[in-house]
């Protein structure tokens, strides 16, 4: 539901400008599941089998009826997530107090809200990505043994070719991009083929751009991203979001339609995403601003995905 003009004066427009470009370079959920902006709650999730992503006839004999496509489906409304927190800007961290603080101090107050939105889409994103049951049962591998990357006898650049042909024979198309969790990354930059490959051509460390050429994918990424549990002790240790998992999937790196065929998508609430007017909080003396966004990740094309359970053992 679009605000009406009262609400919308209560919007500080700079700061919602500045949060809608905000990014964090950790986290790469994004990629897998691409953001795009719906235009008001209630648009229907599409959602895509073969038919979606295979090549069309498109030539017309003189006369001839024209084909007719249809790229999707609509399927269940999308539901969105509101989340919502305010930005806090103590009087004891800025020098004129009776003034309100600055815009970049403020800026930086919403950056941290934005990071917790930002890693709590991660965590979803994730969620789905790495669920087996999201998977059919060709489009899914756990490896053992010998099979690990983490085993010298062990061959990934033979895995990933037979989990690209898996996708390209379900939707027509090579798969584009390689998920990988930190411990998957490191089993695949320490693994003697791979090592083997790059020794006489770069004396740097296996990056991802080095894997993306060795398996012939157009990109290769590293979820990086931490958690830890809300309710854990001071001293638990927190956890990687990708846990030990690889994930192979054709997801666009460009454009902003959600008709364009993808494994995910991270559906977006046009205008759903603002920053309301500061105020000053009495009770704990601090300014503060409230931070919304509206947000959820749905899987839209499952035969676009293959994942390889705990890779590195």
């Amino acid at each position: 539901m679009p605000m009406n003009p009262a609400q919308a004066r209560l919007i500080d427009q700079v700061l919602t400008n500045h949060a809608i470009g905000y990014t964090n370079s950790e986290m790469i959920g994004h990629h897998i599941f691409p953001r795009v902006p719906i235009p008001a709650r209630g648009a229907k999730v599409i959602k895509f089998g073969k038919e979606g992503f295979r090549l069309r006839d498109t030539r017309r004999a003189p006369g001839a009826s024209r084909r007719q496509v249809q790229f999707g489906f609509a399927s269940d409304p999308v539901t969105v997530f509101q989340e919502a927190l305010d930005a806090s800007v103590p009087i004891e961290v800025q020098e004129e107090a009776a003034r309100g603080p600055d815009i970049d101090i403020l800026a930086l107050s919403v950056n941290t809200v934005l990071d917790s939105f930002a890693l709590s889409q991660e965590h979803h994103v994730s969620k789905i990505a790495r669920d087996p049951a999201s998977y059919s049962e060709n489009s899914k591998e756990a490896l053992t043994g010998t099979s690990l990357w983490t085993s010298a006898s062990s061959d990934p650049e033979k895995d990933i070719d037979d989990a690209k042909d898996q996708i390209r024979g379900r939707i027509g198309r090579n798969p584009n991009l390689l998920t990988l969790s930190p411990k998957v990354f490191k089993a695949l930059k320490r693994h003697p083929k791979i090592k083997e490959h790059f020794k006489y051509t770069s004396s740097k460390s296996v990056t991802e751009d080095m894997l993306a050429t060795y398996f012939d994918i157009e990109k290769v990424i590293v979820g990086r991203a931490v958690e830890l549990d809300a309710e854990a002790s001071a001293d638990a240790d927190a956890t990687d979001v990708w846990g030990n998992d690889a994930i192979l999937s054709f997801s666009p790196q460009s454009g902003s339609s959600y008709l364009l065929p993808s494994f995910g998508y991270t559906y977006m609430l046009k205008g759903g995403t603002f920053v309301r007017k500061g105020w000053f909080d009495q009770d704990n003396d601090s300014w503060r601003a409230p931070v919304n966004q509206e947000w959820n990740a749905y899987l839209t094309g499952a035969d676009a995905g293959f994942l390889f359970q705990a890779p590195a053992g």
